[in-house]
């Protein structure tokens, strides 16, 4: 047979029986990685169990399936980053038979770069409840898709949007999967928080520190088609936004909301996208 390595050669080799009704077969299996890389190794088809494992080679072969969590874990809109030789997963926490997504607190997952398969729960690293702004009434106001940068300073600072506030807020720690402290909501130079200028509904932040220095936000966005997702804000008209922020303090936005990426139904007037709502 083939597997996703290579060829994978087989030969069986009859063994006594040891069971009247349900003898035991021996499947002597060799996979060959590449020509440097050879596995050998017994597969007792009774019980699928593998005994007697050679790896011959300089090389070690590490293999990650999925889902890469636990049956039990679900961390969707996740956002893996790389500190020192260690992958950070984050993201936005949905309980298992929940009346609704994002119900959860936020937790961390990592594992190490050169072993995608042996993931370490960190545990939870921020509650819904250290925003001061958040909602009584969690059911309809959970914390959504975060994102974690690091920032000159050395600490981890962690985006993140909760139903209810219509901001971006964000939380600080020392360590990538340490226990985040709330630190404040991404504002304008006057001090009015984002979302809070009747600008379009934004969520789900993400941001990226670029190798000059400059600090990037950008938001998901909300069209009139959804009136849920809406919950009475403004929808937009020209998609996604970006903020550049001042990477001194991680909040006050110097430029924007610019709208990138996805032109909206107005600008497709005159196309063959016309009366779409993304193009």
């Amino acid at each position: 047979m083939r597997d996703r390595f290579g060829k994978t050669q087989i030969t069986q080799k009859n063994k006594p029986t040891t069971f009247k009704r349900n003898p035991i077969r021996k499947i002597m299996i060799q996979c060959r990685y590449d020509k440097s890389e050879t596995i050998n190794f017994e597969l007792r088809n009774q019980n699928c169990e593998i005994e007697n494992v050679k790896l011959e080679g300089k090389y070690e072969n590490k293999q990650a399936v999925n889902p890469y969590m636990p049956s039990w874990e679900y961390v969707p809109d996740a956002e893996p980053h790389v500190v020192g030789d260690r992958v950070y997963v984050y993201g936005s926490h949905d309980i298992f038979n929940g009346l609704n997504f994002c119900l959860g607190d936020y937790v961390c997952w990592s594992a190490p770069v050169d072993d995608l398969g042996n993931w370490r729960y960190e545990g939870c690293i921020y509650k819904r409840e250290q925003d001061p702004a958040a909602p009584r009434i969690r059911l309809t106001n959970g914390l959504a898709a975060p994102d974690m940068v690091q920032g000159s300073d050395g600490r981890f600072y962690l985006y993140y949007f909760m139903g209810g506030t219509k901001m971006i807020s964000v939380a600080v720690c020392d360590e990538p999967a340490g226990k985040y402290e709330f630190y404040g909501y991404v504002k304008y130079s006057d001090g009015v928080a984002i979302g809070k200028k009747n600008e379009p509904f934004q969520f789900d932040p993400g941001i990226f520190m670029d190798d000059d220095g400059k600090l990037y936000l950008y938001t998901g966005f909300a069209l009139a088609g959804n009136p849920i997702l809406l919950d009475g804000s403004k929808p937009t008209e020209h998609g996604p936004m970006c903020f550049e922020l001042d990477p001194s303090d991680m909040l006050t936005v110097l430029n924007g909301p610019s709208y990138i990426g996805i032109a909206g139904e107005k600008e497709s007037v005159g196309t063959p996208y016309e009366g779409h709502s993304f193009l």
